[in-house]
């Protein structure tokens, strides 16, 4: 569909070698390892990486040329940052696509919002999504260049961990509808306070000049920031007046019921929190004109992804594997869910990450937290240590994931209930493959 020449334009770059700029291509792509024949491969440079390192390996696969910010030896594209080419290629393989974008950005739940929309959208149309969590400066674009003619919708995720992120996400994006899901104190390191947090995530909604902004109404640090944004807004809650809300709440062990203008909606998904961000999808169907009614099965069905309070019966023990990230709320919430269930609860803490000034003062506020629902509190890892409380006979700590097997190979019997979560540089996950080795 598109040339090099077409590439050259966007990018503002200069053919170099010998390149054909009349040529044709299959995609773009950044790994050196996946580039096949026909693509183009774009050099970015990383902290541990260069991709110019492997420009040449991408030429002997047969790459039609790669978009350098070095001379190289083979055809290419020379631009002064390939990071930033990147994202302009995004930018336009947007526009020239045009499909409804729905960009969605908070501390806790954007993945799950996602996948959940998107299988909602799917059953009305094709639709693209954000994979994994591409949701920084590189995976949104990567995510905008699978864009094709045969989407309708587009749902994709926004994340940050430094000022001004969402808002250079959001003008690369121009959705249709933002959503802001929530704020927590995660990424302090980057922001200092939540206040800056909120900030920020409504940056998706200011940055919008048409279209619909989504917002929790209950989040205080979010309304406080209501009155700049300068688009049609839809709210939703569930303590506060809003224009979606739910309604005779119940929470059950393994699924949860509430209401939604009369309708009733039982779903396989679990906590308070995930009420709230059934509850943003709503609302975003809403605003498309989506008849809810009929596809209200799918609430049900819904499927999590990996290492997000995904559930394990392993010989009489019932364990929750959270370990794909932690902030504050997040543990707070899962704590919660696991405290519906019978049975003696073994809360593994891994520590959070990026917490900056407040990082003490929060990991002993989810220590307490977890102490006063749990009946133990085991905690791994250096970064874990602030959890320590001492005198309590609950907590123990341990340096290793192994040390830490070892002692849980001893203590955990048949009915416990047992949830295992810390942030993504924790890896917790490493912890469950052992622990289920030796229960």
């Amino acid at each position: 569909m598109f040339r090099i020449d077409d590439i050259i334009n966007v990018i503002d770059g200069k053919p170099l070698n010998g390149l054909d700029t009349s040529l044709g291509f299959r995609k773009i792509c950044i790994d050196s390892r996946k580039v096949t024949e026909g693509d183009i491969f774009l050099a970015l440079k990383g902290k541990r990486f260069d991709g110019h390192d492997f420009v040449e390996d991408a030429n002997r696969k047969g790459v039609v040329c790669s978009i350098v910010s070095k001379k190289t030896k083979s055809p290419a594209i020379l631009v002064e940052d390939t990071s930033i080419a990147l994202r302009k290629l995004g930018k336009f393989y947007r526009e020239f696509f045009n499909p409804t974008i729905i960009g969605i950005t908070g501390s806790v739940g954007k993945t799950t919002t996602k996948e959940v929309l998107a299988s909602f959208l799917s059953l009305h149309a094709p639709t693209l999504r954000t994979r994994g969590n591409y949701n920084n400066l590189i995976g949104v674009p990567l995510t905008l260049l699978e864009l094709k003619k045969k989407y309708r919708y587009a749902v994709i995720e926004m994340g940050t961990n430094r000022p001004g992120e969402i808002k250079s996400l959001s003008d690369m994006v121009k959705p249709d509808i933002g959503v802001v899901l929530n704020t927590a104190p995660s990424h302090l390191e980057g922001f200092g306070t939540r206040e800056r947090v909120a900030e920020e995530k409504m940056g998706l909604l200011f940055s919008m000049e048409k279209g619909y902004g989504v917002y929790n109404v209950d989040d205080p640090f979010l309304s406080k920031f209501a009155d700049r944004i300068r688009i049609n807004t839809i709210t939703f809650g569930i303590k506060n007046k809003a224009n979606v809300m739910a309604k005779d709440i119940k929470l059950y062990p393994d699924s949860t019921e509430f209401t939604v203008d009369g309708l009733k909606i039982k779903t396989n998904l679990t906590g308070l929190h995930n009420v709230y961000n059934l509850l943003s999808v709503i609302s975003v169907l809403k605003v498309l004109g989506i008849d809810i009614e009929s596809s209200s099965w799918l609430f049900e069905f819904l499927r999590l992804p990996k290492m997000r309070m995904e559930k394990h019966r392993i010989r009489g023990v019932t364990i929750y594997n959270d370990s794909y990230n932690a902030n504050p709320a997040s543990f707070k919430a899962a704590i919660d869910t696991i405290s519906l269930l019978d049975g003696r609860k073994i809360v593994i803490m891994g520590g959070m990450y990026e917490l900056g000034d407040k990082s003490y003062e929060l990991h002993q506020e989810v220590a307490r937290y977890a102490l006063n629902r749990a009946d133990l509190v085991v905690c791994v890892g250096e970064e874990a240590r602030d959890y320590i409380i001492q005198g309590s006979k609950k907590l123990k700590f341990f340096d290793t994931k192994e040390d830490a097997v070892k002692y849980l190979s001893g203590v955990i019997k048949k009915g416990d209930v047992v949830l295992i979560k810390g942030s993504r540089g924790a890896e917790m996950e490493k912890l469950f493959e052992k622990l289920k080795e030796v229960i």
